[in-house]
């Protein structure tokens, strides 16, 4: 099957896309924010050594600031 569909429009797609994405995303998580959740802490935050990252039982990425 021929892709007939432009680059430009492709790229305005997917940011369309990432941004729908996004927001969805964000109200979900929000949910969690002031709560209290056990987390497996796996190490230091990908992007910040001064933070760490785990998962909740929910298989949620958590980031947080060690006590």
């Amino acid at each position: 099957m021929k892709d007939n569909v432009p680059l430009d429009v492709k790229k305005e797609r997917l940011q369309r896309l990432n941004k729908k994405v996004g927001h969805y995303s964000q109200i979900a998580m929000s949910k969690y924010e002031g709560q209290t959740v056990t987390v497996l802490c796996e190490g230091s935050s990908k992007k910040d050594d001064q933070v760490l990252a785990g998962y909740t039982d929910k298989n949620k990425l958590v980031n947080f600031k060690a006590p």
